[in-house]
């Protein structure tokens, strides 16, 4: 499994400063992520409004549970009947650094893992559903939280 780490664009006005940008990146590279993401969005999806979006099915939203393992089984499926090997493609979700401790970390990485996840990219900086965002706001907190997310579950990978 490769494990990446979003900007915070949210806290640290990342977007406006390219050296914030670069120490942030380079951190997370020298720690060990493989990817570095730019949240897609700030607004949450209300599927409900818009129906033109399929079924509404985002695999992204789902916290760890039966649910997920149904959705993430759902997507596999789906690649499958596309011709593709759902190994060879990157499935992806999401966790956050903002809530729990190193063994609930630990247990969330092994139930991705077990679902067949390729990618998990962390956040530090979402406070929706499941996902919480970190007590600080400063770059050096950023910085410090993926630290100690790496260095709980670099292992599992």
């Amino acid at each position: 499994m490769k494990l990446g780490v979003a900007l915070p664009f949210i806290d640290i006005a990342v977007g406006g400063d390219p050296a914030a940008i670069r120490e942030f990146a380079q951190t997370a590279e020298e720690i060990g992520y493989q990817d570095l993401a730019a949240p897609d969005h700030v607004l949450g999806v209300n599927v409900a409004s818009r129906p033109d979006w399929g079924d509404g099915w985002m695999p992204l939203n789902y916290a760890p549970g039966d649910e997920a393992v149904a959705a993430f089984d759902k997507l596999r499926a789906m690649a499958e009947a596309a011709g593709r090997d759902p190994a060879s493609i990157g499935i992806d979700t999401r966790t956050t650094v903002g809530i729990g401790a190193e063994a609930e970390w630990r247990e969330t990485v092994r139930f991705w893992k077990s679902c067949g996840v390729t990618h998990l990219t962390l956040g530090t900086y979402s406070g929706r559903g499941h996902l919480r965002r970190i007590d600080g706001r400063t770059l050096a907190d950023h910085l410090a939280a993926i630290k100690r997310y790496w260095n709980a579950v670099a292992d599992l990978l």
